[in-house]
């Protein structure tokens, strides 16, 4: 048994004794994880900027091509705006689901992935 099998087991064993379920992957995150030098792992175990990377790159898109919607629509906005809208609004929702991260699983005492 390799040494990524032997933690992957242990990290299943420790949500289930916790009664924790981790999310499912979705189909491409082996892949990208692997692109990213990290080992594909359950989601409590990946680096916390992995998580908000996770959160914040398709927020800001969708709130990108929103804005600019709104833009290309009768609601006309200065581009500064729109720009100074997503520079505020991106980082405070990464923030935001980082904290939401923290309280669902950094408080249930889950061991780090290199300690396992």
């Amino acid at each position: 048994m390799s040494e990524y099998e032997r933690r992957l087991a242990a990290a299943k064993a420790e949500l289930d004794s916790v009664g924790l379920k981790a999310p499912r992957m979705i189909p491409g995150m082996p892949f990208l994880l692997r692109m990213l030098g990290e080992s594909p792992r359950p989601w409590p175990y990946l680096p916390l900027h992995l998580r908000l990377l996770a959160y914040g790159i398709p927020f800001a898109l969708i709130n990108f091509v929103v804005n600019v919607l709104w833009h290309w629509a009768s609601f006309r906005q200065d581009p500064t705006i729109i720009l100074a809208m997503s520079l505020i609004a991106i980082p405070l929702f990464t923030l935001l689901m980082g904290f939401l991260e923290r309280m669902r699983w950094c408080r249930k005492g889950l061991s780090r992935w290199e300690e396992l």
